[in-house]
């Protein structure tokens, strides 16, 4: 092997194997409260940045990891002429989870709370490396303003006491806890911002949310879809969507293929299957694009009475992605 095919191995075998950057990432963080104990910022900062720095990189690696489908170009062709979802193999493996998934109710779910858990996942899952360093950073700050302001930690003893792990883990958790008030917050006005686009639904709020309660509920990650007796709510992450059931003028499964490419090299390829929502309002059709995995795509598509269409084809999207686009996050994974 010449030394750029093993300049090559070495770099997939990081990407399926990233233990070293878990070892960057220990060390880092070993040496901040090394560093303050001996009176040294520059350890301090060092292991802080190294840290940060390695996590990233893990976060980034992981998600880059080699996982090409193998026969994608047969699996598109399967899922554009219909024949994929007739197979043996997907047929068996939908009937154990629509099995396993039952009626979909659980009485006494509350639409106002539901929206408030899949938002903050949402946002969590967006804004993950943010979310890790904000608390590092804060202890950080922390422990240096208590070194060098007001000389509380001057004595080494310190570091070995149960105050200084108690500091450590009251500050980790209120940065948590302050960084999740920005999507609780953004997220007790989702509904507040729909009715303001259809006042006509103010006063139909009641009865939504009791068919909401019993409906079935089909979820995925950071979206949903009701389906009760007299309302269907969908919430796709971001946008909150709602409407009578008889107001429903079509539903259809839609996939999209993401190609993530590094330097141009195709490194990893996801399969996102979501159902297409369109609804007939007095002051005309609205849609929302709602991400589910592919059973509860084709259950939801069941119990509306519009899954005869897959038979014949659906609508297969390609797109060049990266570790940023939404959708990945909703990657389901092919039945082979």
């Amino acid at each position: 092997m010449d030394s750029g095919e093993g300049r090559g191995s070495r770099q997939v075998n990081l990407r399926e194997n990233p233990g070293l950057l878990w070892l960057f990432l220990v060390i880092g963080i070993v040496m901040m409260p090394v560093g303050y104990g001996l009176d040294n910022w520059k350890i301090m900062i060092l292991g802080l940045v190294e840290a940060l720095v390695a996590l990233a990189l893990v976060i980034r690696l992981r998600g880059m990891k080699a996982r090409n489908i193998p026969g994608a170009g047969g699996l598109l062709d399967l899922l554009r002429n219909g024949k994929y979802f007739a197979g043996s193999a997907w047929r068996e493996a939908y009937r154990k989870r629509r099995s396993a998934f039952g009626s979909g109710r659980d009485g006494g779910r509350s639409l106002r709370g539901t929206l408030r858990w899949k938002y903050v996942r949402h946002f969590c899952y967006r804004h993950l490396v943010a979310l890790l360093a904000v608390p590092v950073v804060g202890c950080m700050l922390l422990f240096m303003y208590c070194k060098y302001v007001t000389h509380v930690g001057e004595d080494l003893r310190f570091l070995h006491s149960w105050e200084f792990l108690l500091t450590g883990g009251v500050i980790i958790v209120a940065c948590l806890g302050l960084s999740l008030l920005i999507p609780l917050i953004r997220s007790s006005g989702i509904l507040s911002r729909w009715l303001e686009l259809h006042p006509e639904q103010k006063y139909a709020v009641d009865r939504m949310e009791s068919s909401f309660s019993t409906g079935r509920l089909y979820q995925f990650r950071g979206g949903f879809v009701s389906l009760g007796s007299s309302w269907i709510c969908a919430f796709d992450g971001t946008g909150f969507f709602a409407a009578e059931r008889r107001e429903i003028a079509g539903a259809e499964l839609k996939v999209f293929h993401l190609m993530l490419y590094d330097k141009g090299v195709l490194i990893r390829e996801e399969f996102v299957f979501a159902v297409e929502i369109r609804v007939a309002f007095q002051s005309g059709e609205e849609s929302v694009n709602v991400m589910l995995d592919q059973f509860q795509a084709v259950m939801l598509l069941e119990d509306l009475g519009l899954a005869g269409s897959l038979t014949a084809g659906v609508t297969v999207t390609d797109e060049k992605a990266d570790l940023t686009c939404p959708r990945l996050h909703y990657a389901s994974k092919p039945v082979a």
